[in-house]
């Protein structure tokens, strides 16, 4: 996040941008859009790419489908796991703010193990990922386990040099 009446230049410096174009990088100005914006700083910040064992590729994409799954059914679910009456409270009585809720039938039993399924599978693939040999031999795991987790579907780690 900015600091107040700082300037796009000095942002690229505090996250560790060096190129010669802040100003193109931090707001897309001149790029297009801020998804290239996003790309611009990816190649800025990152110069090499990784080749990942193809099981530990595997094991990111479906931590990432895990994931997805999991964030989708807790969208779904009611807001308490157990049975609870809903609330309305207006902005008074100390209050800084309105809010309310609906009374929540609680999550059923099926539900229940669902997430906890889910849960478990995310917990397992989780610990494959940090124990794999592959951070053993890599000379910088912070930059590849960032770019582990932009792995696409095809395999390969997104090239970031250019």
């Amino acid at each position: 996040m900015p600091y107040q009446g700082e300037s796009p230049e000095r942002q690229a410096q505090r996250r560790g941008v060096q190129s010669a174009d802040a100003t193109t990088v931090l707001t897309g100005v001149g790029v297009g859009s801020e998804e290239a914006a996003a790309t611009e700083y990816d190649r800025a910040t990152m110069a090499e790419t990784f080749d990942f064992p193809r099981d530990l590729v595997d094991a990111q994409l479906e931590l990432s489908s895990v994931r997805s799954e999991l964030s989708a059914l807790y969208k779904r679910l009611p807001w308490s796991v157990e049975p609870a009456s809903g609330w309305a409270h207006a902005k008074e009585g100390g209050r800084y703010f309105e809010s309310k809720r609906p009374d929540s039938p609680g999550w059923t039993d099926e539900e229940k193990q669902q997430v906890n399924d889910l849960r478990a599978r995310q917990m397992e693939l989780v610990t494959s990922i940090y124990v794999h040999d592959f951070w053993a031999s890599c000379s910088d795991p912070v930059t590849a386990r960032s770019a582990l987790k932009h792995v696409t579907e095809a395999g390969a780690a997104p090239t970031r040099d250019g």
